[in-house]
């Protein structure tokens, strides 16, 4: 259609006629290398190279037909690294860049609140290389990546999908091949990770109803039909550059994009149309890409004639010719099908995205991205439904939101009320013991370590009042945080073990008394049970201190707020905090058993972007090792196939003579 309707045209290369040589790449690259060749050594001289539509094919084809100096154009070709011009210098394309589409994503992320994402991507030069760029542009928008996944093999893509499960995330970008994006798609739905819960969002550039093949998915043990395709995929978000941005806008060739589709249409029905395939998603750019060409050459013919050169005499070492067709197709402009066509200094395009959503089956325009003026535009009047009770939203993942755990207002009073009492009478009973000190009753029950047990007691009824007091509430400042939370410990410890130190003395003493059979009469002094409480006392002292310095309390400021590691003591599921914790993602629990050791809680971060190329390597380390194991197992079980031929070869030799 382009090409006639450029020759039909007395204002473009008049003339001239455009004549275009095809061939199928087959998606192969070295493939269509062989094309290539064979259309360079072959008369007519070509002017430039058209396409190819496979990234990994254009690659390789622009690298070589720029050492014939000539311009190439592709017209769907979308891989990031063709925006490279150290090296495709001679390289353009009508369909953008897909690191130029990464802002829909951002845009479709930011409109629902989601904040975190799962990327999982085929294991090529193209997806890598978009997939670091999407993860930069993530992070600088808020938004973190919690697993970022490449797979080539079977065994890679089910290690994947399993890790990005654990990983709880439930907003998804997969970017593969169709053939490899079902096989995601199955294992996915035989882990429950295409319900309501989760959201997949996919690149757009694949077939329509590319997920139909009339074959069955077999992954390990998971069977996938293509029925249990769609269901999975209902509802799944996917975006590409638009081929018809503008319906009504007239186009340099006169025509609106509708009338432009009812004129594809009838060409469809003049010719075979099991050739054009999905092709109304790309044709536009095809048709578009050919109408740069002519413009570009329209334009250069005049610079040629000014060199005393002719279109049809440039040869394959013309790079004067090169530089004069290159200069004029980086200052193409105009309105196009697929909306306005220029391009950047990188050969690239700035075009119109949109994105859709499957809806029963239906691919819906839900709105369209303008990365020109970086705009977004929603079409409202599409409602968006999710399954989820009341409609609402999924959520990117479990939110875990820890609430300030302190002890109720009447709790605290209650628990303070019965300190003070207790505290009270504790010293009561040291004032009793103290003035009775010299009674016999009194006397023979060590009236000292009594009054060290009773002053125990009232450092632990301090520490109950210490515990009840919340420290966040009160805005202590960050050295009183400290102070208090230290300070309920060492009473608590000190008190405790105080007590009991001086329990297990006097224990010690009346043992000593009633076990002896031979002396009628044995005294005990108090320094002997001073010096055992001494020495408990002093363990746990050198413990505390060594807690004090090894492992002290930190303080973490998180937006303006102080945050103390929390330390946890408890029994069984009760647990009394020293210091309630403020908001955080996630936060692990530990319990302490008594007052001789703790854990401190600590904040796990689930974003792996700090070792994702060492677990890339480690995952493909792994494929290829296991892949090496099943080789040996299979020779080994050659090997011992062998083997036992050869012992019954033996045993008939042996039976014949």
């Amino acid at each position: 259609m382009a090409v006639d309707y450029v020759n039909n045209r007395s204002n473009l290369l008049p003339g001239y006629q455009l004549d275009l040589y095809w061939g199928d790449t087959k998606c192969d690259p070295g493939h269509g290398l062989k094309l290539l060749f064979e259309a360079l050594t072959k008369l007519p001289h070509k002017t430039l190279i058209f396409g190819a539509s496979c990234s990994q094919v254009t690659e390789y084809m622009a690298k070589v037909s720029q050492q014939y100096n000539l311009l190439q154009i592709s017209y769907i070709s979308e891989s990031p690294v063709l925006s490279n011009r150290e090296i495709f210098h001679n390289f353009f394309r009508t369909y953008p860049s897909s690191s130029s589409l990464d802002p829909v994503i951002i845009q479709l992320l930011n409109r629902f609140g989601w904040k975190k994402i799962a990327l999982i991507y085929q294991l090529q030069s193209g997806f890598s290389v978009r997939m670091s760029k999407l993860v930069e542009r993530l992070r600088s928008h808020g938004i973190s990546v919690s697993t970022r996944m490449s797979v080539r093999f079977k065994e890679d893509l089910v290690t994947a999908i399993n890790l990005i499960k654990e990983s709880q995330t439930r907003i998804i970008f997969a970017e593969l091949f169709s053939d490899k994006t079902r096989e995601v798609i199955c294992q996915a739905y035989h882990l429950n990770m295409t319900t309501s819960k989760y959201v997949w969002i996919l690149s757009g550039w694949h077939n329509p109803n590319w997920w139909i093949k009339n074959t069955t998915i077999n992954l390990s043990e998971s069977y996938c039909s293509d029925s249990v395709l769609s269901e999975a995929l209902d509802g799944h978000f996917s975006f590409n550059a638009a081929s018809s941005p503008s319906i009504t806008d007239k186009t340099v060739s006169g025509q609106s994009s509708a009338d432009w589709l009812k004129e594809f249409h009838q060409y469809q029905q003049k010719y075979n149309t099991s050739l054009f395939q999905g092709a109304e998603e790309f044709a536009p750019f095809s048709y578009d890409a050919i109408i740069a060409v002519a413009l570009m050459l329209n334009r250069s013919i005049n610079d040629l004639a000014k060199k005393n050169k002719l279109l049809e005499n440039v040869t394959y070492h013309d790079k004067e010719a090169l530089e004069i067709m290159k200069f004029h197709m980086e200052r193409v402009k105009f309105n196009g099908i697929t909306g306005p066509v220029a391009f950047s200094k990188s050969g690239d395009r700035n075009a119109i995205a949109v994105i859709k959503r499957l809806i029963d089956g239906k691919d819906v325009s839900i709105g369209y991205y303008s990365s020109e003026q970086r705009e977004m535009k929603w079409n409202y009047s599409i409602p968006i439904n999710w399954a989820n009770p009341g409609n609402k939203t999924p959520l990117d993942g479990p939110k875990i939101e820890l609430v300030p755990e302190t002890v109720p207002l009447f709790l605290q009073i209650f628990l303070c009320s019965l300190s003070a009492f207790g505290i009270l009478l504790t010293l009561s009973f040291i004032t009793l013991n103290i003035y009775y000190k010299n009674e016999k009753v009194i006397k023979i029950s060590s009236p000292n370590v009594n009054n060290v047990i009773g002053f125990s007691g009232i450092a632990c009824f301090v520490s109950v009042i210490l515990f009840s007091i919340d420290s966040h509430e009160h805005r202590f400042s960050e050295k009183l945080a400290i102070v208090h939370c230290w300070s309920q410990l060492w009473l608590f410890c000190l008190g405790f073990t105080t007590a009991y130190a001086a329990l297990i003395a006097k224990t010690w003493r009346i043992y000593k008394i009633f076990n002896k059979t031979k002396v009628k009469y044995q005294v005990i002094k108090d320094k002997q049970l001073y010096l055992i409480i001494f020495c408990m006392v002093a363990f746990e002292i050198f413990t505390l201190f060594l807690w004090t310095v090894i492992d002290p309390i930190k303080i973490k400021e998180a937006n303006g707020t102080i945050q103390l590691y929390t330390l946890w003591i408890g029994y069984d599921d009760q647990l009394f905090t020293t210091m309630p914790s403020t908001k955080s993602n996630y936060i692990d629990r530990k319990k302490v058993a008594l007052a001789v050791s703790s854990a401190r809680g600590f904040e796990k971060d689930t974003d792996l972007s700090d070792n994702e190329d060492k677990l890339m390597h480690l995952q493909y380390r792994k494929t290829t090792i296991l892949k090496e194991i099943q080789k040996l197992q299979t020779e080994l079980e050659t090997k011992k196939g062998q083997l036992e031929y050869l012992k019954s070869a033996k045993r008939e030799e042996s039976n014949a003579w």
